[in-house]
This record gives structure tokens, C-alpha cells and sequence, in this order.
């Protein structure tokens, strides 16, 4: 059977749950092969370029709430903001993806991360206590990933 990468995850919490509330250890070279790790997902994420285009597409006839909506984007792009919980702003760009206040996190992570900045620098300004928390916000394309693999 094919699962989601979601409902292999919560296969997974259930058992860990269900072996805590039973006191007994999981044997996780067996369970491994009834469900397998779950890839982490790619998120979608912006560049520049995209952030451009972004700003170039005119919602309002003026132009002092264009300039509001530019600087806005600027600002979610270059801070890398957290979102707060009741922020439901979405914008639908030309690739058709979404793009939320949090996709604008992750854009600063990856691309710093393709600019070469430092994990630790980019730790920092995300605020995360854990290096790897860092790294999940760093989603480089499949097209990256195999111009990187090539390499070797």
C-alpha cells in the first residue's frame, strides 16, 4: 500500500505512543519495514528574481498602496519574520504555488544558504536555539540538489 507522507508520520507517533502507555520497547528494524521513514517535504520557496515579479504585479489602481504591498514583501523576504498564528495572508505567484508569511522564512534560509552565508548566521537571524532546526528551513530545488549530486 502507498501512505502519505503525513499518515506514515502518524502511524508512527501512534505506535511510539501506544509502546509509552504499554512500557515496552519498539524494535524499530522491524517496524521499519511494515512503514518506512518518511522523506522530508520540499517546501516551495522564492528568490529574488521571483520576489521582483512579485512586486511588479499591481493589485490597486494607487500607487501609494503599491508601495505599502512592496515594502511589505520586502520586509517578510528580508527579515524572515515569524509568522503569527492568526496570519492567513496567501498569494498565489506564476509557478501557481502558494506562498504564505512563512514560505518568505524559509526564502531567507535557502537562499542565504546559496549565497554561502553561514548555518550559524542564518541560525541567528531565524532565531533557532538548534542548528538543525536551521537546516529543515533550507529547501534547495530538485534541479539543485542534482546539479550538487553531478558534482561527485
Amino acid at each position: 500500500m502507498k501512505y502519505e507522507p503525513a499518515s506514515l508520520c502518524l502511524q508512527r507517533c501512534a505506535l511510539i505512543s501506544y509502546a509509552k502507555f504499554k512500557k515496552v520497547e519498539i524494535e524499530w528494524k522491524l517496524i521499519n519495514r511494515i512503514i518506512p521513514t518518511v522523506q522530508q517535504k520540499f517546501f516551495d520557496t522564492i528568490t529574488e528574481t521571483e520576489l521582483e515579479q512579485l512586486k511588479q504585479a499591481k493589485t490597486r489602481a494607487s500607487s501609494a498602496i503599491n508601495q505599502r504591498n512592496n515594502l511589505i514583501l520586502d520586509f517578510l523576504f528580508y527579515t524572515g519574520i515569524r509568522q503569527g498564528i492568526s496570519t492567513e495572508v496567501l498569494i498565489t505567484c506564476s509557478k501557481t504555488i502558494r506562498i504564505s508569511p512563512h514560505t518568505f522564512r524559509r526564502s531567507l534560509a535557502t537562499n542565504s544558504n546559496n549565497k554561502q552565508v553561514r548555518l550559524t548566521t542564518i541560525q541567528k537571524v531565524l532565531g533557532h536555539s538548534r542548528l538543525d532546526t536551521t537546516a529543515r528551513y533550507i529547501h534547495n530545488s530538485y534541479e539543485e540538489l542534482y546539479q550538487d549530486y553531478s558534482k561527485l
